[in-house]
């Protein structure tokens, strides 16, 4: 069985929508569904009164959000197993706390996308905005696990404070990419903003180009791993290959940041 929820907001307050999860619903009975409260702004609206709802009998069991679904926050919250597709935009916390699963992002992603995940895969079509990956308030680390894939741009704060996983940008981010990062691999296929790796403890950056690195990376030389050419298949096999060239050229490798373990590194395929 899969469900498809088309959405119409006939104002601009934000909807929660983290009770809405593939797993979960799949169990319920349609009267109960339509029934299901949701915060709308400072109210409970039920399910039925914000959106259409259809369902198709087949194996798929595939989660749909369409209609207004750029007005949707914590959309895929906490998600553990399912696939969820959000046919258009999506609002903040995207993905948040995910742990398993699979979720599509047809549009762009708000703020937070992927926040504390520990696992599962995120791909977002379009761009996301800041703190993709990021830690939450309380949280000491970032993303933790999983994969994170934006086909576009994302904004400041990538990857803040993550400790595990991947995260990959088919174009550029902004500033502070890699802030206070712990350990894990953001990979750019355009150009990092300025500040990037600041507080970096471990990890890795690897990116085409970048502004004017932090004077707390040292440039130490060039290498051809072995390991990035395996993430390079991998990417292939995900939809998003490397830029051309990053599989037959080497990268510049820059170890720091010094006012910290000084064991992170930023690989660039060409100089900043």
């Amino acid at each position: 069985m899969s469900i498809e929820l088309e959405f119409h907001l006939e104002d601009c307050q934000p909807l929660d929508v983290r009770a809405l999860l593939p797993a979960e619903l799949r169990c319920m009975k349609l009267d109960q569904l339509k029934q299901l409260k949701l915060s709308h702004g400072r109210e409970q609206v039920p399910l039925n009164d914000v959106c259409k709802i259809h369902v198709h009998d087949d194996q798929q069991g595939k989660l749909t959000f369409a209609g207004d679904t750029h007005l949707l926050t914590r959309a895929g919250y906490k998600m553990e197993s399912g696939e969820l597709i959000v046919s258009g935009n999506a609002g903040d916390l995207a993905g948040a706390e995910m742990s398993g699963g699979m979720m599509q992002i047809c549009g762009n992603a708000g703020e937070l996308a992927g926040a504390y995940m520990s696992g599962g895969i995120l791909r977002i079509s379009g761009s996301a905005g800041d703190q993709v990956g990021a830690q939450l308030i309380g949280r000491k680390y970032g993303l933790n696990g999983g994969e994170i894939y934006i086909s576009g741009d994302a904004g400041s704060k990538t990857g803040s404070h993550m400790r595990r996983g991947l995260i990959v940008v088919g174009r550029g981010t902004q500033h502070l990419t890699g802030y206070r990062m712990w350990a894990g691999t953001i990979m750019v296929f355009g150009i990092i903003g300025k500040q990037a790796g600041l507080g970096m403890q471990r990890g890795t950056i690897v990116a085409n180009s970048s502004m004017p690195l932090l004077p707390g990376f040292h440039r130490s030389c060039q290498v051809d791993f072995i390991w990035l050419k395996i993430y390079f298949r991998h990417l292939k096999d995900c939809g998003m290959p490397p830029p051309h060239g990053w599989n037959s050229d080497a990268f510049f490798r820059y170890v720091g940041q010094f006012s910290e373990l000084g064991k992170g590194e930023i690989l660039l395929h060409e100089l900043p």
